[in-house]
């Protein structure tokens, strides 16, 4: 027996298939009947090529930044970069440790200023940091969540049991 969740890597070695999905057993069947099965029903599990919903085409910028120079103290970190960001594109922005993404993102949501060129920005832009201990300011998940319901604790908590975490109101929020 093996449970597993990538099944087209193991169906190569099953010769019977059982298939499992919100508590229910939903297919007790030989390989060549649930093959057939999982294609039609379930085709990502089957191997099968599955095309992906279309992203909408990308279309004003919203975010140009022209020639734009940055750094901190004496050392240059940007010098002149180029970019426009699109509505509906999905950038990568990649590059080793001190090589200006995290100030390149600040500057693109408007958290730095450019010492040199421009930044335009149409709408709103927001900036999340992989480091979530800079989010976190309480300590406790009640007063934390608190914090985004003006305060209300009974909100809070309210919030809290909806999404089944009032368990946790009381802990540390990491």
């Amino acid at each position: 027996v093996l449970s597993e969740q990538r099944v087209a890597r193991t169906l190569g070695v099953a010769d019977r298939v059982l298939f499992v999905e919100d508590g229910r057993l939903l297919l007790d069947e030989p390989l060549d009947e649930a093959l057939a099965w999982l294609a039609e029903h379930r085709p990502a599990y089957a191997g099968v090529d599955v095309e992906p919903p279309a992203a909408p085409a990308p279309s004003d910028a919203v975010v140009m930044i022209e020639n734009v120079w940055f750094g901190y103290s004496s050392i240059p970190v940007l010098t002149g970069v180029e970019l426009e960001l699109r509505r509906g594109e999905i950038v990568a922005l990649e590059g080793p440790n001190g090589s200006g993404k995290s100030t390149l993102a600040k500057l693109a949501a408007g958290l730095l200023d450019a010492q040199v060129g421009s930044v335009r920005l149409r709408g709103r832009a927001g900036y999340l940091s992989q480091d979530p201990g800079r989010y976190l300011a309480c300590e406790t998940v009640l007063e934390e969540v608190a914090l985004g319901a003006d305060g209300s604790r009974e909100r809070a908590l309210a919030a809290l049991e909806a999404v089944g975490l009032a368990w946790a109101a009381h802990r540390h929020p990491r």
